[in-house]
């Protein structure tokens, strides 16, 4: 698990954030891209004072909304930034003429987010408010606490990792030739973004104490999501929204929160994860290992640097299994380039150690493929 912010630090700075932004429900006739400080872009929107600079999730968000190709995009912003404040001020006009407005989230003075006026906001501050009292009720219910283990802030989402001690599992494993025990314990990852990038969403977490590995399992079998979808917001006219709009919202989340967080944390889901990480380890890698992380490079677009670390981790660590590739894949998180890139790691060792037969036997069976002979 990759090292983050602690949730003092966390909290703080969810508390800053929360201070500091200001979102706007704008017509699409009233704002358009300008240039600014060295024509780097930026959104005019009629009625306020100052020019938006716009963050790279503003950017993401922009072209998205306005079905812009993302490498065209790109190149226009740093090849020819005239022609994209045109093209985007062109679509910006027709969708005027369709009466289409957009939620604009503004943090720190730049344009953080274009998004939808259907956006519903559940930000990061409520979600913490919200979701904490539920975990920590239910770990007192069942004599658990919660441990934080790491938590970070990024441009697109908010990640709180946490465990809940006392909720643990010992088993055996084969390693290096000889059986050692193996620890884990249960828990949750908390995600949510405010700029559009997935939803709010609660998965179950497994933690190994030995080489303190997060891995997190797939949706359907350990998960809670809600979407950032309402009803159409505003009535052709320029509006800020309030905080007490939110304040319902908050309230059946943290209902349905609860009741998801009770089927999730429990010992007989923690023993049906051990029951799959113990029958992974007794399915060896009958393959070329290294040709069996190259395979799994091409199945989940890992980087050669990502392959290259996992297949470090799986050599040294020894445990040449389905469960040992699994480990080296969320091991190679804590060597991620970005707080976002580790948690889709562990998703990908979380999806992995799940992976059906017919696509799981390709990979641990991996050979180097022949050289043709020539004639």
């Amino acid at each position: 698990m990759i090292h983050g912010k602690t949730l003092q630090e966390l909290a703080l700075e969810v508390e800053r954030q929360s201070n500091a932004q200001h979102d706007l429900i704008v017509p699409s006739g009233q704002m358009e891209m300008r240039a600014h400080n060295e024509l780097a872009p930026a959104l005019a929107i009629k009625g306020e004072s100052d020019l938006f600079p716009m963050t790279e999730t503003g950017h993401d968000t922009l072209a998205s909304r306005l079905s812009i190709p993302t490498r065209y995009y790109e190149r226009m912003r740093s090849e020819a930034p005239a022609l994209l404040s045109y093209n985007v001020n062109e679509w910006l006009r027709q969708e005027s003429e369709q009466n289409v407005s957009r939620m604009v989230r503004t943090l720190d003075g730049k344009a953080r987010a274009v998004l939808s006026d259907k956006y519903k906001r559940l930000d990061n501050h409520e979600f913490l408010m919200t979701v904490f009292p539920v975990l920590l009720e239910a770990g007192k219910r069942d004599g658990m606490t919660v441990d934080v283990k790491s938590s970070e802030i990024t441009e697109r989402r908010m990640y709180v990792q946490l465990t809940f001690e006392g909720l643990e599992a010992e088993f055996p494993v084969n390693r290096q030739g000889r059986q050692v025990g193996e620890v884990v314990k249960a828990g949750l990852v908390l995600k949510n973004s405010e700029v559009g990038y997935g939803c709010r969403e609660i998965n179950f977490l497994a933690y190994t104490l030995a080489c303190t590995n997060g891995m997190i399992l797939p949706r359907p079998l350990g998960s809670f999501t809600t979407r950032h979808v309402g009803g159409r917001q505003g009535n052709g006219s320029l509006f800020a929204l309030s905080q007490e709009a939110q304040q319902a919202d908050a309230r059946a989340f943290a209902l349905a929160t609860r009741d998801a967080v009770r089927q999730m944390v429990s010992r007989d889901n923690l023993q049906e994860l051990v029951n799959r990480m113990q029958a992974a380890n007794a399915r060896p890698i009958t393959g070329h290992v290294e040709q069996s992380v190259k395979a799994l490079g091409k199945s989940y677009s890992l980087t050669q640097d990502e392959q290259d670390n996992i297949l470090r981790h799986l050599i040294t660590d020894g445990d040449l299994s389905h469960y040992g590739l699994t480990n080296a894949i969320t091991r190679s998180a804590q060597d991620a380039a970005s707080y976002d890139r580790a948690i889709e790691l562990e998703e990908i060792g979380g999806v992995f150690l799940h992976l059906p037969e017919r696509q799981l036997e390709p990979i641990l069976a991996a050979k180097p493929e022949k050289a043709l002979v020539a004639a």
